[in-house]
């Protein structure tokens, strides 16, 4: 590994891969559902379940981006994504449920912040899916998007 942060991973040319993203993840996940908690007054049990999954997902995206070969590389994506499961249900359900409880305008508030945090999460997994996974854009599109 190079200084910066920047690991060589070769497939049609030298591509760079900066493991920093994956550690700001790591910390940002588990605060957007801090927030999330807060908001919605969800249980904190829930909490520490869905920050421990995100984790796991995250580990996995991680392992699958500096896996070497393609037949590691998309069953670790898979098991990242598999692992987000529990993660979009609580977000989706469990804590929307906690929301509505507390006060309407609590749950449309909660209903905002959670479908932008789904809707982001979901274009991590196609900007990887398309960028790191299949090689189909180049590094400058993979950092538009």
């Amino acid at each position: 590994m190079a200084l910066g942060g920047t690991l060589q991973n070769t497939h049609n040319g030298v591509r760079a891969f900066q493991w920093i993203r994956f550690a700001q993840w790591a910390l940002q996940a588990p605060l957007t559902f801090v927030t999330l908690t807060l908001v919605s007054g969800a249980h904190w049990v829930d909490l520490v379940w869905v920050s421990f999954a995100a984790l796991v997902g995250l580990a996995g995206g991680y392992a699958a981006t500096i896996s070497a070969g393609f037949n590691a590389t998309w069953p670790l994506f898979t098991f990242a994504v598999v692992t987000f499961l529990p993660v979009f249900l609580a977000l989706a359900f469990t804590f929307r449920r906690a929301a509505y409880k507390v006060h309407p305008e609590i749950a449309k508030l909660y209903d905002i912040l959670a479908f932008g945090s789904l809707v982001a999460y979901a274009g991590y997994a196609i900007t990887w899916a398309v960028s790191e996974g299949g090689y189909i854009t180049t590094v400058d599109q993979e950092l538009v998007m």
